[in-house]
């Protein structure tokens, strides 16, 4: 599923098995606040967040802009 939204301060994005979440900076900066290594995104950067079943349980993605986001997940087989 594709979903377009403003980002005005903080958007959770919690780990889910089998789940990865693109996120693509339309608009302004974004950057995540709970990472170990800060990582700073501006127009026209896209990043792929994927469940680590070592890492955090949720990042937060927070700043000011607007955001295309993509949530991918494997299709049930029949």
């Amino acid at each position: 599923s594709v979903l377009h939204r403003p980002l005005v301060g903080s958007m959770v994005f919690f780990a889910e098995p089998g789940v990865s979440w693109l996120a693509y900076v339309l608009a302004g900066e974004a950057r995540f606040k709970d990472l170990p290594r800060p990582l700073h995104l501006h127009v026209g950067d896209a990043v792929l967040m994927r469940a680590d079943p070592e890492g955090a349980p949720r990042l937060i993605l927070e700043g000011g802009g607007e955001v295309l986001l993509a949530r991918l997940s494997p299709r049930a087989t029949e």
